[in-house]
């Protein structure tokens, strides 16, 4: 089928989640607990609405099915629910994995949301769910990793979907690299320069570099481009969609469904 892309909308309020659902056209609206130890938190506009547009994309991709056929669904990267909320309001029939690296964060999304718990690993191979998934949803994983942890975290999702599944996920393109080269975001924090970085998205679609105080983890910039190739080189899946800064108006969503 045709790849699905859009531009995302810039809303035209601002307000509790009933607002947000509104405005991104998320067909339910979430719990909003917040946990205290929330990281993502900053204000409940921003952590609402930012839940929001990742329901929306989801949504946009997922619409031609009935949400029944939606029954195992993976929040990888899980945090303290920010999306997981939302993915439960719309599904909330299905089974919800919720996986991160941090035990807390794993923990509360099980308490409040219902979430099977899953304490994830930097290490991928030590990763094992235990079951497979229609829906797969990382946001904000990618954009910290280098090329080959990239391809062997797509290649692992794909080998946790069930045929016709879709793996949802986000990363940093032309966007991303704009606000990064107009001081508007600085994705290195201070740290130093990310030119290298973007010197070889423009040159190979993908660049990265570490954090000055991490091995491993840093920002990336991928142009969609690349996941179309990852995509063309295996007949397992395909390119189904994406929405060019769809994510918090950085991050463009990706959506790859396996065959």
């Amino acid at each position: 089928m045709d790849i699905f892309r859009r531009k995302q909308q810039v809303p035209a309020v601002a307000g509790p989640a009933e607002a947000h659902a509104k405005t991104f056209g998320v067909s339910a609206v979430p719990r909003v607990e917040i946990a205290p130890a929330d990281q993502m938190f900053d204000t409940l506009d921003h952590y609402l609405r930012v839940g929001a547009a990742a329901a929306s994309a989801i949504q946009s991709f997922t619409r031609p099915w009935d949400v029944t056929n939606i029954r195992q669904i993976l929040d990888f990267g899980c945090g303290h629910g920010r999306v997981l909320r939302w993915l439960r309001a719309i599904y909330p029939e299905a089974t919800i994995v919720g996986a991160d690296i941090t035990e807390d964060g794993v923990k509360f999304c099980a308490e409040t949301f219902g979430s099977v718990p899953l304490i994830s690993s930097t290490n991928i191979d030590e990763i094992k769910p235990g079951r497979t998934f229609n829906l797969i949803f990382a946001g904000s994983v990618i954009t910290h990793l280098d090329e080959p942890k990239s391809r062997a975290l797509l290649d692992r999702f794909l080998s946790w979907l069930n045929p016709g599944g879709l793996m949802v996920f986000s990363s940093h393109g032309a966007t991303a690299v704009r606000y990064q080269e107009s001081g508007q975001i600085d994705y290195m924090f201070g740290e130093g320069t990310a030119q290298p970085a973007i010197d070889a998205y423009r040159k190979h679609g993908f660049g990265y570099l570490d954090y000055a105080a991490t091995s491993g983890y840093g920002v990336s910039f991928i142009n969609p481009t690349w996941f179309a190739e990852f995509a063309a080189a295996n007949a397992a899946i395909s390119m189904f969609g994406v929405i060019e800064f769809g994510w918090d108006f950085h991050h463009d969503i990706i959506a790859l469904r396996r065959a």
